[in-house]
């Protein structure tokens, strides 16, 4: 029958939980880069490259922020994008990552572009954190939102874009209740990364689920 048919359609294309997964543990991995204090010896010394994408004087993760975010987001949408052409291929129904990696990848290019200008980025507070690679998903997302004519994609780009604004703008640190983080200062930035990997990695369990019914429905 027809919704048989349809079912199975929905059953074999590949899920969009994925790329949403991979994303999420992709911020989740840079937790470490984020914890600050005291300046790293030759941080005064990076290129403005360092700067761009998301280094600060005094996160530990040093020059290795940078390095992390412009091997790590690229990795993650060439994986994507491989996996989600293969799995079409065998079910001969796709999922248009291309958007999103596009998309991504071309925010991360012209983002470096635009802060390796000046030593002072122009787009002021928001590189204040050093969470600008947080941006460039964003896009990613709002493109892959408008690529699929998708309702659920549309909240998900639009939730996470308010988080990653907000984490490039904002402390988060400053609602949690005290006791969180024990007054460790050097954790103030973690919170910020915590929200947008949470966003990511929870529309990926909705999508798990929901697409897991839609397969046995």
């Amino acid at each position: 029958t027809v919704d048989s048919a349809a079912r199975a359609t929905r059953a074999a294309r590949p899920t969009r939980a994925l790329p949403l997964l991979v994303l999420g543990l992709v911020v989740l991995g840079a937790l470490p880069f984020y914890v600050l204090g005291d300046p790293v010896d030759g941080v005064y010394e990076a290129p403005l490259l360092f700067w761009a994408l998301g280094g600060s004087v005094t996160a530990q993760g040093g020059i290795w922020t940078g390095i992390y975010w412009f091997v790590a987001l690229p990795a993650a949408y060439v994986f994507i994008a491989w996996w989600c052409r293969r799995a079409g291929r065998r079910a001969g129904v796709a999922v248009r990552v291309a958007p999103l990696a596009m998309a991504g990848i071309g925010l991360l290019i012209l983002l470096v572009a635009i802060l390796t200008q000046s030593a002072v980025p122009i787009i002021g507070d928001l590189a204040v954190r050093g969470l600008t690679p947080l941006l460039p998903i964003a896009a990613g997302l709002v493109v892959w939102a408008i690529a699929e004519r998708s309702r659920g994609l549309a909240v998900v780009s639009v939730v996470y874009t308010a988080a990653a604004i907000s984490a490039c703008l904002y402390d988060w640190a400053n609602v949690l209740p005290y006791a969180v983080l024990d007054g460790r200062w050097e954790y103030s930035l973690l919170p910020n990364l915590l929200l947008c990997a949470g966003v990511l990695l929870g529309s990926a369990a909705v999508y798990a689920v929901l697409e897991r019914r839609g397969a046995r429905a």
